[in-house]
């Protein structure tokens, strides 16, 4: 278990520097540059601007640059905004937060939900609630997340007045973005959760609780639904990554602090050092969630066994 945990941290390195490699150089391919864009509406002269480039280390080869930045970020160090000044560190930190509190709380909504669908549509397999479910998790898997906030706003801040149109606060603020974000998992995992206990429950072991007179919800929350966990697990890992990957989406839609509106700005702005230090936290963030997933296989399931 231990060489496997090394192995998996190791990896994850790997993964982070390779994010952060492409990051570095995809920035760079972008037509102009942030002091262009910062001097704009000065209408500075060209020798201001090139002085500033010369500041900056903008004019040294790129991959001068690459190796200047990994050194810096050995040392801990993210590197400053090339507009505000500010440390890319504090920025991202006092971001971070608000961030992570609408990928747990989209992730927790689709895991209950979309577990708790799953089960009943297989539990009551061809009934009414079986195919509405369905219907339903399809929609919502074909629909893109910004889609469905626009939708939300519309009908419940909007129309009906129950949420915040928009902004950062309490839970009323949280429960539309959340749900938004949180409405692919529920159809993912509902679908999933359904096929795989449709499968458990034709196994031996299910009909033998059967016939020797087990409650039915015993059997499904007790017997079957331990050996759906597995994949539930997987997915889960998965739909939290795409919970801090939609955020940069929901936060600009419904105009809420984090992470996601920071990155936007400052790819506008082509403030490199801020979406390099963005990218490198969520990508932190999620590996360390996925590494979280695989031990808990063993956990689970005590037939896994890592060497």
């Amino acid at each position: 278990m231990g060489t496997y945990v090394v192995r998996r941290i190791l990896a994850s390195f790997f993964v982070i520097f390779g994010l952060i490699t492409v990051v570095f150089f995809l920035m760079r391919l972008l037509p102009g540059d942030p002091v262009s864009l910062m001097m704009t509406e000065f209408a500075a002269a060209a020798e201001d601007m090139e002085r500033i480039r010369e500041q900056l280390g903008l004019n040294d080869p790129i991959l001068v640059q690459y190796v200047r930045y990994l050194g810096n970020l050995v040392q801990g160090d993210l590197g400053e905004s090339v507009f505000t000044h500010r440390a890319v560190s504090a920025q991202v930190l006092s971001q971070l937060p608000a961030t992570l509190e609408l990928a747990v709380a989209s992730t927790l909504i689709g895991v209950v939900f979309g577990v708790v669908t799953g089960i009943f549509a297989a539990a009551w397999r061809d009934s009414i609630f079986d195919r509405l479910s369905m219907l339903v998790s399809l929609f919502f898997i074909s629909m893109p997340s910004f889609w469905v906030g626009l939708l939300f706003i519309y009908v419940f801040a909007l129309h009906l007045g129950w949420f915040p149109v928009a902004g950062t606060g309490g839970l009323s603020h949280l429960v539309l973005p959340a749900v938004a974000l949180g409405m692919r998992p529920i159809a993912v995992l509902s679908r999933v959760v359904r096929t795989s206990m449709l499968e458990v429950l034709r196994q031996d072991f299910v009909q033998t609780a059967r016939a020797k007179g087990v409650l039915e919800r015993r059997i499904l929350f007790g017997h079957a639904l331990r050996n759906v966990l597995i994949p539930v697990i997987t997915l889960i890992g998965i739909q939290f990554g795409y919970a801090l990957g939609g955020s940069v989406i929901i936060e600009t839609v419904f105009g809420r602090q984090g992470i996601g509106q920071l990155a936007v700005g400052a790819v506008q702005k082509h403030d490199y050092p801020l979406v390099q230090g963005t990218v490198l936290f969520i990508g932190i963030v999620f590996v360390f969630a996925n590494l979280i997933v695989d031990l808990l296989y063993g956990i689970i399931d005590p037939r896994i066994r890592y060497s």
